[in-house]
């Protein structure tokens, strides 16, 4: 069972985006984990599919995970993948400091609760 966190539909593309919050040390692999999960053509044709039935038609799905650290470092490859859909630097540094602070506040309920 696959269900991804966004699908983004520009142009005949459907951009499927999966957001991970990772520590410093694994953002490329955790890039390539998403994409093994998500690329597979049976999730593809199932994403077709369901917008097909919606009377969505695509001709492209395009899988472009999202991959942060908690400290709010961004994959240059999430960068490239989020600037295709015309995002700029202001809202890609809004999203690094969205990390930061949902990383913050995970913190801190964890503490308060041991």
């Amino acid at each position: 069972y696959c269900k991804p966190d966004l699908l983004v539909i520009a142009d005949g593309v459907v951009y499927v985006i999966d957001v991970t919050v990772v520590s410093g040390y694994r953002l490329k692999e955790s890039w390539d984990l998403k994409i093994a999960k998500y690329s597979t053509p049976e999730i593809t044709a199932a994403i077709m599919d369901d917008l097909r039935v919606s009377g969505i038609v695509v001709n492209e799905v395009v899988h472009s995970p999202f991959v942060v650290s908690f400290k709010g470092f961004l994959l240059p490859d999430s960068v490239s993948g989020v600037r295709r859909l015309g995002l700029g630097r202001y809202c890609l540094r809004a999203l690094g400091i969205l990390a930061m602070c949902g990383s913050l506040a995970c913190y801190d309920t964890y503490m308060r609760g041991t």
